[in-house]
């Protein structure tokens, strides 16, 4: 007996097949094996690709959208294998390479992983940047001062002149002590889903494009803190940049860890209960901005996909806080080792969309331009 899926799930599948998927590819999206699609195809008597014309859709119609591109790199550039990366969205670990070199991102070498650990060269750029000097910076962790310039020069962080090598940025080391506004659980919510949280620092890096929301993350705390910019080389010579903010704050580190935003969180870390009812779509469109997707499908891209990746307990927390206002009958579904939840049509992710963003007044502009897209005036 064929397995039956939800009719939307079965709808979006087809139209993946349609629009170049493989059946392999377009039912993974889903968490489904390839009989799966090839049975929708069956039921709905659509003719299945002989292996010529699967080859020419690959190659000319199959187009991976740019929000699972983006979140790809990300990804990657967070820590995740090639592999990790694309299989949240079902793809092989060629799509996410792929990515990366439109990006101009470099891969990395099989010696980058015998060097210090991420969490120490986090925290020596953070120390760095926050106004000690390079042999400061390095030696809290027991390394030497070239030690130190190394892992600025391997990250492209630009040295300091002299005359600016006191220099350090205030930061309101209270803000995390209690969520009572909306932008503290947006940022709580945020960092939740794509920050990088140390012993004795904060760190965000995004995409260039998104350069002002970490202005914003600064203003918001209070500090004058600049944005850097990382180059990512490659070896056809094109580069892409990657903005990165880093507030070193002891305090302001152990407050997120005490509201379960701790280091090396990504499978660990769960929806904190405390938010006040009334800031909790601050909250979680603060996570969305950082784990979630608003993209077009369907064959002339009528139909919308709202969706948002992560591990179990924070998709299953984000599907319930929906399913508080919209009926649906979404599911949380694992793709690898994360798990997602997805809203297919069009009037169910207007709907979440609206819930999150609707007078919304902080937020990911390049979401938001998404949201606005799709709702109209918010």
């Amino acid at each position: 007996m064929s397995e039956r899926i939800p009719e939307e799930i079965e709808d979006a599948i087809i139209t993946a097949y349609l629009n170049g998927s493989s059946k392999k590819e377009a039912a993974a999206l889903f968490g489904y094996s390839s009989k799966v699609c090839h049975n929708a195809l069956k039921r709905r008597s659509i003719k299945a690709r002989n292996v010529s014309e699967a080859m020419f859709a690959s190659s000319q119609i199959h187009r991976i959208p740019k929000e699972h591109d983006d979140a790809m790199a990300a990804a990657y550039l967070a820590g995740a294998t090639a592999k990790q990366a694309a299989a949240q969205f079902g793809y092989s670990d060629e799509s996410c390479y792929k990515a990366l070199r439109n990006r101009g991102i470099a891969s990395r070498s099989s010696s980058e992983s015998y060097r210090m650990p991420s969490e120490h060269e986090d925290g020596i750029i953070a120390a760095y940047l926050a106004g000690a000097s390079a042999k400061e910076a390095a030696t809290q962790f027991g390394f030497s001062r070239s030690t130190g310039q190394n892992v600025l020069k391997r990250r492209e962080i630009p040295t300091r002149p002299l005359s600016e090598s006191r220099r350090r940025y205030a930061v309101d080391e209270s803000f995390f002590d209690s969520i009572d506004t909306p932008d503290k659980a947006y940022w709580l919510g945020f960092l939740t889903a794509d920050g990088v949280i140390g012993d004795s620092f904060v760190r965000i890096h995004l995409q260039l494009g998104d350069t002002d929301h970490l202005s914003k993350f600064a203003a918001s705390l209070r500090s004058e803190q600049p944005v850097s910019f990382r180059e990512n080389g490659s070896h056809d010579r094109v580069s892409a940049r990657q903005a990165m903010i880093i507030i070193s704050s002891i305090k302001l580190a152990q407050s997120l860890h005490r509201l379960g935003v701790t280091p090396k969180k990504t499978f660990i870390v769960r929806p904190y209960e405390e938010v006040p009812e009334t800031l909790l779509a601050d909250y979680w469109r603060g996570v969305f901005d950082g784990d979630g997707s608003i993209s077009r499908s369907g064959l002339l891209h009528m139909k919308w996909q709202v969706s948002l990746v992560g591990n179990k307990a924070m998709v299953e927390g984000f599907r319930e806080f929906i399913a508080h206002f919209i009926h649906s009958n979404a599911s949380v579904r694992p793709t690898a080792s994360i798990f997602r939840v997805a809203y297919f049509g069009y009037a169910k992710p207007r709907a979440v969309v609206q819930l999150l963003y609707e007078n919304a007044t902080i937020y990911l502009d390049r979401k938001y331009a998404l949201a606005r897209e799709l709702c109209g005036d918010l």
